[in-house]
């Protein structure tokens, strides 16, 4: 498993972990939670039109893109949630529901999504 550290969350690595299992065959494992897919919008525009500026654009497009989803994790994880994979501008997240009713993740999720938009209509 260790060989996974840096490209899944450890509560989900913690997930997979079997007594006897080293992480070299696929795991599976099932929980019940909430999950949010969130694709940032107008980012293929702003990419294209800072990369047609060379260098400097390309650097200013990492800040940008570094900074909104630093804003979007710190939303995920302040309700508990986490982040299971990042795709380019986009990414999932999940919030489990292992010490309680489904409820509790879903307001949660649904608690993030509300603070995602709060961050998307501020910049």
């Amino acid at each position: 498993m260790e060989s996974l550290d840096g490209f899944v969350p450890a509560s989900l690595l913690r997930r997979l972990a079997r007594p006897g299992h080293d992480g070299a065959a696929a795991g599976c494992t099932t929980f019940s939670g909430a999950v949010l897919f969130v694709d940032i919008s107008g980012y293929t525009a702003l990419a294209e039109t800072l990369c047609a500026r060379g260098p400097d654009g390309t650097e200013q497009l990492g800040r940008i893109l570094d900074r909104s989803l630093r804003s979007c994790v710190g939303a995920v994880r302040g309700t508990g949630g986490e982040i299971a994979a990042f795709a380019g501008d986009a990414f999932l997240a999940y919030w489990a529901a292992d010490n309680g009713p489904i409820d509790a993740a879903l307001r949660s999720a649904n608690g993030a999504a509300a603070a995602l938009h709060a961050i998307a209509r501020a910049a």
